[in-house]
């Protein structure tokens, strides 16, 4: 029934898994960003593309390898939303289905006060605040 869809290529598949680490640094990433050209759902963080491509300048997206050029690079607002819920910073995986509802893959993995205060916390401190107020208990 996806035949009429040539542009939705992969979107078919039940559940599709995707990192929330970008394929750069290897950190959890902070602003989901791919080039214009890219057919994946995997994103890279934004700024440490900026930073490798001011030093390297090959303008390559580090998912597909296709050109990503700096004006063809768009932000990702569903990973967007779904990197500013999680704010835990154990879950690097999550699970969409075909009908764009996504859970963290791993069971859990999901905890709104961060406890363990190891690398990388930081972050999740300031992403608290990007959450709306309905989904947090007071």
């Amino acid at each position: 029934s996806g035949l009429n869809c040539p542009d939705r290529d992969g979107v078919e598949q039940t559940a599709l898994k995707v990192s929330l680490k970008c394929p750069i640094t290897f950190k959890k990433i902070t602003l989901p960003a791919r080039g214009h050209d890219c057919k994946h759902i995997q994103c890279f963080d934004l700024e440490s593309y900026l930073q490798l491509n001011c030093e390297r300048g090959s303008w390559r997206c580090p998912v597909c390898n296709k050109p990503a050029q700096l004006e063809g690079l768009e932000v990702d607002q569903y990973m967007w939303g779904i990197l500013n819920t999680l704010t835990s910073s154990d879950v690097e995986e999550v699970t969409i289905d075909s009908a764009a509802n996504w859970k963290p893959a791993r069971n859990g993995g999901i905890s709104i006060k961060s406890e363990d205060d190891t690398s990388e916390s930081c972050g999740a401190k300031r992403l608290n605040k990007a959450m709306s107020p309905g989904s947090m208990t007071l």
